[in-house]
């Protein structure tokens, strides 16, 4: 359903990149990536340690993309938005490495409390 939807919904999906916003979502985001021939990125999320070598980064969890998305259309696939804090954060990153255009479909939107906030900021 989600691979009609991109056809019949988002201009020029033939050049879009399918992005997992994070590790669990990888199989289905590679599955939809392969039926329609497209790319496939990832956001993978490192827990730092104390070998950590990124002195700027505080943060518990830094977040890493493989894959290519430079001047890209980006279709992020995820089974659900809640507090859409994962695709807000997927987005920065893809924003960072110079996606074109940033596209989100979910499955399930449940967007509790400020959510919509999120996605549209």
């Amino acid at each position: 359903l989600m691979a009609k939807w991109i056809k019949e919904h988002i201009p020029n999906w033939k050049q879009a990149v399918i992005v997992s916003p994070d590790a669990g979502g990888a199989k289905r985001a590679t599955a939809i990536a392969d039926l329609m021939g497209l790319e496939f990125a990832l956001i993978h999320s490192e827990v730092n340690g104390a070998d950590s070598d990124d002195e700027e980064d505080d943060s518990p969890e830094s977040l890493r993309l493989v894959g290519n998305v430079d001047s890209k259309l980006c279709i992020i696939v995820d089974d659900i938005a809640d507090t859409s804090k994962t695709i807000r954060e997927a987005a920065a990153i893809l924003k960072s490495n110079k996606a074109k255009e940033i596209y989100a479909i979910v499955t399930h939107g449940i967007l509790s409390g400020d959510a919509r906030e999120r996605i549209e900021s």
